[in-house]
């Protein structure tokens, strides 16, 4: 009786091993695929990152061959519609930069984007003195879909 129980707890040791050899496998497996998967996200963040400065930069082009363009016109009407473009696209570089320099690809502190819009605003126009800028604004983060001023109407 005594070997019978004692064949049977050996047999569950081994069942046992077995079972945590298994289990040891597929953690490492696991952990590997975690560790791709890490990898994969972290590539993708870097794609979006340098999407986002490569839409900056390409905006800051279009900045400048408008501000080239202006130069060779005499028409007030058509240097102000050239810089209300300007303006426009600064206004959206704004938001691509950011998303450039953060880690969160996400959302946008629009808190961060309106006291920089102002500045620009404060910066850009002849406004001096007739206009009192005053920032009063909680943060809040928005979703880049819906932050980006896409509407250039």
């Amino acid at each position: 009786m005594l070997i019978v129980l004692i064949g049977l707890l050996y047999n569950r040791y081994r069942l046992k091993q077995r079972s945590n050899a298994q289990l040891v496998r597929k953690q490492d497996e696991i952990n590997q695929q975690n560790n791709q998967l890490k990898k994969l996200i972290d590539e993708r963040e870097w794609l979006l990152r340098e999407i986002h400065h490569r839409v900056k930069n390409n905006l800051q082009i279009v900045i400048s061959l408008l501000n080239t363009q202006s130069q060779y016109l005499d028409s007030q009407d058509a240097i102000a519609a050239i810089q209300n473009s300007q303006h426009r696209m600064h206004a959206m570089s704004l938001i691509h930069q950011r998303l450039y320099q953060t880690d969160d690809l996400g959302s946008i502190d629009m808190k961060w984007y309106i006291s920089e819009l102002m500045g620009y605003m404060r910066d850009s126009f002849d406004i001096k003195g007739r206009i009192l800028f005053r920032e009063d604004c909680d943060r809040v983060l928005m979703d880049v879909v819906q932050a980006v001023p896409w509407d250039l109407s």
